[in-house]
């Protein structure tokens, strides 16, 4: 019996001996792959969010009462369309009241501007300069005319007074008669001319009174054009605020936001609505300062995330801004950002809106903006690749059932892929995800 027993032990050593050196043969597992010719990418992964180039805030033109706003977020709006509305009977109070100043002032207006009586005057007033200049020269006339018959008669009497003819006293007195007569007649004609003389002052000041008069209505006229010119404009400030009162769609677009509903007095400034077009929806993302150094104008740009289910939607990037802003991360790192700002494809965002899907602004998206493309490039996984104490790049070449370590130079890397310049040929079997464990040379099996 020990014999048996001692034989059966030996049997069990030996079958586990040759176990041991099976799988001593077989190597360590691995999972291998080739490399392959295809195209390849670099980007820059990062979470954004879909913004508005623009929006418009719809404020309170002026201080007064907002009638109660009945559109919701979300409602569709068009051009033009009333969006909001003032209490607005003080506004049409203040428009009647400067419209019937307006009034009045331009019936004094037309009042001044009447100046037929005047102008009628001056006509005629002149025409009575003329005549008493006429009249004055004749009553000129009239007294030389008297001073010379008074001078004869003067002459006559003295001649027969002074005379040593024998004359008549009916003569003499007769003579002294007609001198005195011819005296009071020059006496008289002086007495009209100077009357024709005052009279002829009078008219002659005539025509410069009514001047005078018709400059100061002139005066008073651009004084009241002035008034008037000063009540046009309250008459259109108050046309312009009843307009302002109405607040109108500047675009055909959506409402954003809505800041108040009820009526209420409010300020001038106050938000009202917030007005948005969803078709200009954009893309901004916050990136490392570092790897937006790589991004430019132009370059495509893969925007996904659960929005948009399992699409991805194209885009273009806009602008990467000059100026970046520091971020401090959720794990309280510090970190430098540049704002990159990107266009949606229009017929792809032209699409989703159509469809009804929900989409609008400040939504969560992810972006993968390339950077850099390699057509018929030899890729393999990133998770092949491994760093030397070098630096340099290594992978795990399989050659006759080994893995054995070797240097390649890559191109484009991103999380899944690396692009092989040298090191390695098309088909060459490499080690997938090598485990810590392998070293050059170890045999190795690969599973599936």
């Amino acid at each position: 019996m020990k014999k048996i027993k001692w034989l059966f032990l030996g049997v069990i050593g030996i079958l586990i001996a040759l176990i041991l050196v099976r799988d001593s043969m077989k190597g360590i597992p691995v999972s291998a792959g080739k490399a392959r010719e295809g195209n390849i990418s670099e980007y820059v992964e990062e979470r954004a969010k879909t913004t508005l180039p623009r929006t418009w805030k719809i404020c309170m033109p002026m201080n007064g009462r907002i009638m109660p706003i009945m559109l919701q977020p979300g409602e569709k709006v068009k051009q033009k369309q009333e969006l909001a509305r003032m209490d607005t009977s003080l506004l049409e109070a203040s428009l009647a009241e400067a419209s019937a100043h307006c009034e009045a002032l331009q019936g004094e207006i037309s009042i001044n501007k009447f100046n037929q009586l005047e102008e009628t005057a001056l006509r005629e007033s002149q025409e009575w300069i003329q005549i008493m200049n006429q009249l004055e020269s004749i009553s000129e006339k009239w007294v030389e005319a008297s001073r010379s018959a008074a001078k004869y008669t003067d002459e006559h009497r003295d001649t027969l007074v002074a005379s040593g003819q024998a004359v008549s006293k009916i003569s003499v007195s007769k003579a002294e008669m007609e001198s005195a007569v011819a005296n009071v007649k020059v006496a008289s004609d002086e007495l009209t001319h100077g009357v024709f003389q005052l009279i002829s002052t009078i008219f002659s000041l005539g025509p410069k009174y009514i001047s005078e008069y018709l400059s100061r209505k002139q005066l008073e006229g651009k004084v009241l054009n002035s008034r008037l010119a000063a009540s046009q404009a309250a008459e259109a400030e108050a046309v312009h605020n009843l307009k302002l009162a109405v607040m109108t769609s500047p675009i055909d677009g959506v409402v954003l936001n809505r800041f108040f509903d009820n009526e209420r007095v409010l300020s001038a400034g106050e938000p009202l609505l917030e007005i948005g077009d969803l078709g200009e929806l954009q893309v901004t993302a916050e990136i490392l300062s570092d790897e937006a150094t790589a991004i430019k104008p132009g370059d495509k740009v893969g925007i996904y995330g659960a929005v948009f289910e399992s699409r991805e939607v194209p885009g273009t990037v806009q602008r990467v801004n000059p100026k970046g802003f520091t971020k401090i991360s959720s794990l309280g790192v510090e970190q430098q950002r540049v704002k990159v700002v990107i266009d949606f494809d229009k017929t792809a965002l032209t699409e989703i809106l159509n469809s009804g899907q929900t989409l609008g602004v400040d939504f969560r998206v992810h972006v993968r903006i390339i950077t850099e493309n390699s057509q018929n490039a030899l890729i393999i996984p990133r998770t092949a690749l491994f760093k030397g104490e070098s630096g340099s790049w290594k992978l795990f070449k399989i050659e006759n059932g080994k893995a054995i370590i070797t240097d390649v130079k890559i191109g484009l890397i991103n999380d899944c892929e690396a692009e092989i310049i040298s090191g390695l040929a098309k088909d060459d079997l490499i080690v997938s995800a090598p485990p810590t464990s392998l070293n050059s040379g170890n045999r190795i099996s690969i599973h599936r």
